[in-house]
């Protein structure tokens, strides 16, 4: 349990200095596990803006994790022109400011990644 625990601290302390620099694109390759993790069948239909993708996802997240997925709003989209392919995040919203929010918030935000042309959900998930 302490491992797991710690481990969730360092992944989350990883992506906020990762956030921090923005240096590294959306790449739909690094999420390749993640789609094995959490597939779905869900087909969203053609998602070409970054407004359809935010709104397939709450769609979606709706679905599967309630109307309290509007608590994690405003949603980051992100595309990769490569591969074709959005993922949207949603936010952790603190009381303090942002900078401290990985370390001091507890829970996660939801995740989805949906193809451009036909709206395919490639994965669909909720971190701890």
């Amino acid at each position: 349990m302490y491992i797991r625990t710690l481990a969730s601290i360092l992944k989350r302390l990883f992506l906020f200095f990762l956030s921090l620099i923005f240096l590294l694109p959306f790449q739909l390759a690094d999420y390749e596990s993640i789609m094995g993790e959490y597939p779905s069948d869900i087909i969203l239909g053609e998602t070409n803006t970054k407004c359809a993708a935010k709104e397939k996802a709450e769609t979606v997240w709706k679905e599967l994790y309630g109307e309290r997925i509007l608590q994690q709003k405003p949603y980051r989209v992100y595309f990769d022109e490569e591969n074709d392919a959005w993922l949207v995040t949603g936010t952790l919203n603190a009381p303090f400011p942002r900078i401290l929010t990985y370390w001091f918030m507890a829970g996660g935000v939801a995740n989805i990644i949906i193809r451009k042309s036909d709206g395919k959900v490639l994965a669909v998930w909720h971190e701890e």
